[in-house]
């Protein structure tokens, strides 16, 4: 919810283009669009992520049709007749409209506990001789397509490619302050309190900050700019210096 909040104050509260914001930080505009269309609906609760569960699931049948699976699974078992899942389905074509998936009525036998699966064990002896043959294969006999070489020895002269480095996450919040009588607030960053200064002029004045890891941005609750920086690591005291004033 941290970074719907901030979406939702720099578009609603402060009224930056959605365009921008989305340029900025790298967020889909559509989905920008999406949270503000949320929040006018429901407001900030509108914005807590809801259940992915479907409402309604296309492929799940009702429990009159499970019961005549099942029915139709003991009657084959009890003649003594194959009563898998397809020759079920086979059986039900002319019965019912539509015909349940195979995989489906596989899945409505497992759930009743009537599907076990039965692992097919190799012998030992197998996997010897197919760690030797591996171990030969790979490691010494030559390959002409390999021009002589083993896969081994061909595997070790390519580069390995190494995984692209991805970007950390940007950490949004949005913090509820009151200037106080020195013109500043507070902001918890890289787990050290900062004083941002905001100006004497605006002591005891209600802002909102907006803050994308680094990057702040102070309004006032009815969303003009007061102050935009970038916080400083090796600062505690954030000077107005570092960036201009409104």
């Amino acid at each position: 919810m941290a970074l719907g909040r901030y979406v939702v104050d720099a578009v609603v509260l402060e009224g930056r283009s959605p365009t921008e914001l989305a340029r900025s930080h790298g967020i889909s505009r559509t989905w920008i669009y999406e949270l503000v269309k949320r929040f006018r609906q429901g407001g900030y609760a509108a914005l807590e992520p809801g259940s992915r569960r479907p409402l309604s699931c296309p492929h799940q049948h009702g429990p009159k049709v499970e019961q005549r699976i099942l029915a139709l699974r003991k009657s084959l078992a009890a003649a003594g007749h194959d009563a898998g899942a397809a020759t079920i389905a086979y059986h039900l074509r002319g019965k019912l409209t539509p015909v349940p998936a195979v995989s489906t009525i596989w899945r409505i036998l497992s759930r009743h506990g009537l599907i076990t699966p039965e692992p097919h064990k190799r012998p030992r002896s197998s996997f010897i001789r197919f760690d030797t043959y591996r171990a030969y294969y790979n490691q010494h006999r030559p390959h002409r397509a390999l021009h002589g070489r083993t896969p081994l020895v061909a595997f070790k002269a390519r580069l390995r490619a190494k995984p692209a480095a991805t970007a950390a996450a940007v950490h949004f919040r949005v913090r509820h302050d009151r200037v106080d009588t020195n013109g500043t607030v507070t902001l918890r960053y890289q787990s050290r309190l900062r004083h941002i200064a905001i100006g004497r002029v605006h002591k005891h004045e209600r802002v909102r900050l907006l803050i994308a890891d680094d990057l702040v941005r102070v309004i006032r609750e009815d969303g003009s700019l007061i102050r935009e920086l970038t916080l400083d690591p090796g600062r505690d005291y954030q000077s107005l210096e570092l960036s201009s004033m409104s």
